[in-house]
């Protein structure tokens, strides 16, 4: 059986509108077992193609707040929906679970 590819995606935008706005990078790490892999999508670089080639087999896509910012904006910007194949979490709630946190 082949190990879970997941993905950790993060947008960054002009704005927070994307009628408005564009994206200006995205960043993608890909997890496969022990290895990983950095892609770095800026300005021209940043295609519908492109992010759809990067995701190709991803089965789990972690974002901080991607269900509620990122993926939205991507949708109206490329055009596209989500695959329902595709689990996505949320690092938001695990960031705020009292145990992360750091006491300073």
């Amino acid at each position: 059986m082949q190990p879970c590819v997941e993905a950790y995606l993060d947008i960054e935008t002009t704005g927070l509108s994307p009628e408005f706005d564009e994206i200006t990078v995205i960043g993608i790490n890909l997890c496969n077992g022990d290895d990983t892999r950095l892609i770095q999508l800026v300005g021209k670089d940043v295609t519908k193609d492109n992010v759809l080639e990067a995701l190709a087999g991803v089965s789990r896509l972690y974002t901080y707040n991607g269900s509620r910012f990122d993926l939205p904006f991507m949708t109206t910007i490329f055009a596209f929906r989500r695959h329902h194949c595709v689990s996505l979490s949320h690092l938001h709630h695990c960031c705020s679970m009292p145990e992360l946190n750091a006491k300073f």
